[in-house]
């Protein structure tokens, strides 16, 4: 009998409101959605940035910015500040090319370290997350700052200031950050 056929196995008509999902079209279960964009649970581990970047001005992309990028990927020095600025001299770094330092701030969260310069006519760059700070302190004006605070070219999140020493001493670097964290420093020199 023609137009009476039996519908054959798995081939019948689905049911109103039964159909099946497209591909690339199905209902989320709940609790596996997809996060919106900047709602996104960090990573165990993984240090969380709500601080708004500054606006600063992207600075060289040269072998110093390089060097120091790699730097900050290598294990770190530990060291710890001092609260005082007049105790900074307990706590000595030197420019280095191997090596990053993680200065441990004080409750504060300013701390201070004492950095060497052993050398004449020299540039030093620092260079630091943005959400810390390290600045050089020179009461007596033997530096000149020949690249003002800027973004390192060559990293994200990494700021870059380039200080010109005309004789070599001593110098206060005053660091702020979270109180009881780490501030990662690069000190790097250049002839």
């Amino acid at each position: 009998m023609a137009g009476t056929e039996e519908p054959v196995a798995g081939s019948e008509e689905p049911v109103a409101g039964t159909e099946e999902p497209v591909a690339g079209t199905e209902e989320p279960v709940a609790g596996t959605e997809e996060p919106v964009a900047g709602t996104e649970e960090p990573i165990a581990g993984e240090e969380t940035d709500d601080t708004e970047r500054p606006e600063l001005p992207l600075g060289l992309e040269d072998n110093f910015s390089r060097q120091a990028c790699q730097l900050f990927n290598l294990e770190t020095t530990p060291i710890t500040a001092v609260a005082e600025r007049e105790s900074a001299g307990q706590v000595l770094v030197l420019p280095s090319t191997t090596s990053a330092y993680s200065v441990r701030l004080p409750e504060s969260g300013t701390g201070y370290i004492m950095l060497e310069v052993p050398d004449w006519s020299i540039t030093v760059g620092l260079f630091t997350h943005f959400t810390q700070k390290a600045s050089i302190e020179d009461a007596n004006g033997n530096t000149e700052v020949v690249g003002p605070l800027s973004w390192n070219a060559s990293c994200d999140d990494i700021t870059d200031e380039r200080t010109h020493f005309h004789s070599w001493g001593s110098y206060v670097i005053e660091l702020i950050g979270e109180p009881n964290n780490d501030v990662d420093l690069v000190i790097l020199k250049r002839q």
